[in-house]
C-alpha cells in the first residue's frame, strides 16, 4: 500500500496560459511563475487552515516554443499527494475558494494511486550555498546546482515578504526514482522532502 494513496492533478486553463503570453512570449516562464503561484498558495492555504501536510510533484514536458523553432521544457502540472481520501477533498474544497486556482486552473477529481505501482519518487530541495567573493568552491557547487539538466526551480515568495516589497527566492529541487516507498522524513512547507531527507511519492 502507498504511503500517499490520494491525489488531485493541478493544470493551468489555455485561457490564463494564452493571457500572459500575449504579454510575456517566453513560454517556459508563464508557465513557471503560473505553477510557483499554485505551489505558494498551496503552502499558504494548508496553513492558513490548518491542513495536514502533502507532498507535491511538478510534472513537466517538452513542447515546441510558440515563438521559435525550439523545443523547450516546460512544467505543466502540480501533482498533489495526501494520505487520507477525506483530507485530500477537503483540500480541493479549500483550494477552489482561492482565486489563483478559481481563475487559471483545472482541478481534477479526487483520484487513488493504482495498486500496481512499482516506482517512486523522491522529489527534494537542493540548496544552493551562499556565494561570496572569491569563494571558488561555493561557486562551482552553485553553478554545478544550476546547470544540472535533472534540477529545475520555481520561484517563491520570501516569508518576510512584503505587499510593496515582494522578493522572489528560486527554490531548486531534483527528482530522484527509486524501487520502493522509502518514506523516511517529514515534508518542509512547500510539499518537498526536506534536505538531505527523503519523502517518497507513487511514480506512474
Amino acid at each position: 500500500m502507498n504511503h500517499f494513496a490520494y491525489y488531485v492533478d493541478i493544470v493551468p486553463v489555455k485561457k490564463h496560459i494564452d493571457d500572459h503570453l500575449a504579454r510575456t512570449p517566453n513560454i517556459v516562464e508563464v508557465y513557471r511563475r503560473i505553477i510557483s503561484m499554485y505551489v505558494y498558495t498551496l503552502h499558504h492555504a494548508i496553513n492558513l487552515k490548518s491542513l495536514p501536510a502533502f507532498a507535491v510533484s511538478i510534472y513537466e514536458k517538452e513542447v515546441i516554443d510558440p515563438h521559435s523553432p525550439n523545443t523547450v521544457r516546460i512544467q505543466y502540472k502540480l501533482r498533489v499527494f495526501g494520505k487520507k481520501e477525506g483530507a485530500v477533498v477537503n483540500l480541493v474544497h479549500v483550494l477552489n475558494k482561492f482565486n489563483t486556482f478559481q481563475k487559471s486552473s483545472n482541478i481534477s477529481e479526487v483520484r487513488s494511486v493504482p495498486d500496481d505501482v512499482n516506482k517512486w519518487e523522491i522529489v527534494q530541495r537542493v540548496r544552493i550555498p551562499p556565494v561570496t567573493s572569491g569563494n571558488e568552491e561555493a561557486l562551482a557547487l552553485a553553478n554545478a546546482i544550476k546547470n544540472d539538466p535533472n534540477n529545475n526551480y520555481i520561484n517563491l515568495l520570501t516569508s518576510s515578504s512584503k505587499a510593496k516589497n515582494k522578493r522572489l527566492i528560486r527554490y531548486y529541487y531534483t527528482r530522484l526514482t527509486v524501487d520502493r516507498d522509502n518514506l523516511t522524513s517529514k515534508l518542509d512547507g512547500y510539499g518537498f522532502s526536506r534536505k538531505n531527507k527523503k519523502v517518497c511519492i507513487p511514480l506512474f
